[in-house]
């Protein structure tokens, strides 16, 4: 939100770089002090004079890959299209890595997009297939680089767990997908315990897994109580999360159903499902799948 401050931290850079419009400290902190109060636009337009003053200096590249990754991510959010600005994000991130293919930001950053864009272009019945192996190229490349960087697992993960996804609905078998999740998933939690999204996402990997092994005729208890158990961990550290109770609620279900299935009372757990779906409901009451 703008106020007071923003408004004296704003007119101090525009003032700097009244001075000195090669200014680079300046120019950064404009462009983020924009993009931070959602003005994208101005963001972009901030990091392109500085662009054209300094081509060469990648910090100006990366930074306005990551205003238009945030905003395609806003318009996306608004039903709106965030194609064109996902690609131009990829391309300004490809410029950075062109300059310094040892900025391991950027290969973290332009997976992330692409993981994005793949998404995207999968709920718009498109194949994703290409995009997601590319992500998976630019992280495999950023934990070449950098092993211990928890976020390039957490986001590999993710691409494996939607890629798996995909193939799924496609009738193919996407377990090796979903067991590499859960493996990346895991490696970022090691790195960093405290990830609330590292925690959601195994527990998203397992249902799923879960789920396919359950549609094949496999028991998928172990995975299930696993995914309950992650889920719950999410929770400890952000209570407020609907999505994590919603998820709860469903693999509880899901593992109700098994339990109704094999003859076996499925009450407390379908109870427990309703008790995350009312919790999933207080936190956000738009949520139509509970």
């Amino acid at each position: 939100p703008e106020g007071a401050d923003h408004d004296a931290a704003r007119a101090q850079f525009e003032a700097a770089l009244e001075t000195d419009a090669a200014l680079e400290e300046a120019a950064e902190g404009l462009a983020q002090l924009l993009a931070a109060s959602g003005r994208y636009e101005e963001a972009v337009a901030v990091y392109g004079r500085a662009l054209e003053m300094d081509r060469g200096y990648v910090p100006f590249r990366v930074g306005r890959g990551d205003v238009r990754t945030s905003w395609g991510t806003f318009k996306g959010g608004r039903g709106e299209d965030p194609g064109p600005l996902f690609a131009d994000a990829i391309a300004d991130y490809g410029k950075a890595l062109e300059l310094n293919p040892a900025y391991v930001e950027a290969w973290v950053d332009r997976g992330a997009v692409r993981v994005n864009l793949g998404g995207f272009k999968h709920a718009r019945g498109e194949d994703p297939g290409p995009l997601f192996a590319d992500a998976i190229a630019d992280l495999d490349e950023a934990l070449k680089r950098n092993p211990t960087i928890a976020e390039a697992w957490r986001c590999r993960g993710h691409v494996r767990n939607n890629w798996g996804n995909y193939r799924s609905n496609r009738g193919e078998d996407p377990e090796p997908l979903y067991r590499d999740a859960i493996a990346d998933f895991g490696r970022a939690l090691e790195l960093n315990p405290a990830n609330a999204d590292a925690w959601l996402g195994r527990g998203g990997a397992r249902t799923n897994c879960g789920n396919f092994k359950r549609s094949r005729g496999q028991d998928p208890e172990p995975l299930y109580r696993d995914a309950i158990a992650d889920f719950g961990k999410a929770l400890a550290l952000n209570p407020g999360n609907a999505e994590a109770w919603l998820w709860r609620g469903g693999v509880r279900r899901n593992w109700g159903d098994c339990l109704e299935d094999r003859g076996q009372d499925p009450g407390p757990e379908y109870a427990e499902a309703i008790a995350d779906y009312a919790k999933a409901l207080a936190l956000n009451p738009a949520s139509a799948q509970a």
